[in-house]
Order: C-alpha cells, then sequence, then structure tokens
C-alpha cells in the first residue's frame, strides 16, 4: 500500500499524486470511484482500476470517451507510461522528475 493510500504522505507522494492527477484527466472521474462497491472497501481507488486496465490492455477502452480516439498513439502511450511509473510503488521512490518533464515536453507539441 502506498503512502498516498494510507494517507501518509511525504516528498514521494508527489510522484504518486502527478500520476493520480493523470488518470483522473484521462478518465475523466475523481481519485476514488464512490459509486463503484468493492467487497472489501466500499470504494474503488482509480489508479488501482487503470494499473489493472493497463496490465489487460484496455487502458484505452476504459477511458473518458470524449477522449477516445482522438489522442496521438505516441503522446498516449507517452502520458500513459508516465502516469503508470509514478503510480508504482517502487518506481515511484526512484523517479527522476526531469527524465520525465523531458520526455513530455518532447510531445508537447505533436498533435
Amino acid at each position: 500500500m502506498t503512502e498516498y493510500q494510507r494517507q501518509k504522505l511525504a516528498e514521494k507522494s508527489d510522484v504518486y499524486s502527478f500520476g493520480v492527477v493523470l488518470i483522473e484527466l484521462l478518465f475523466a472521474r475523481p481519485a476514488v470511484l464512490r459509486s463503484v462497491k468493492n467487497e472489501d472497501y466500499g470504494k474503488v481507488n482509480l489508479a488501482d482500476r487503470a494499473l489493472n486496465c493497463y496490465q489487460m490492455g484496455t487502458l484505452e477502452q476504459n477511458i473518458d470517451p470524449f477522449l477516445q480516439g482522438k489522442i496521438n498513439p505516441e503522446c498516449f502511450k507517452t502520458f500513459t507510461g508516465i502516469a503508470k511509473k509514478c503510480l508504482a510503488d517502487k518506481e515511484a521512490t526512484d523517479l527522476v522528475w526531469g527524465k520525465y518533464c523531458e520526455t513530455w515536453s518532447w510531445h508537447g507539441g505533436r498533435s
């Protein structure tokens, strides 16, 4: 369980939080889905749902319908790759912001 999920935040939590914001933008939903019930917790974490979709190869089919088919495939791959790395427990602690900011700006001007 991440610091974000435990609500005990530290500097490294910023990386995870950034990933959550990216997923919120992509799905057009809040970080915690209260309308979707989970037997164990009574609510579903959007980041966990997104990671599951990513692993199953169904992420693009589950994003905001308004965005489906409108995102450049290379930009989508970069965007989701950054989000995935931010949300991964081990990788998030080692994430180098500069590298991903460069990647982000490189794709920023593409349509």
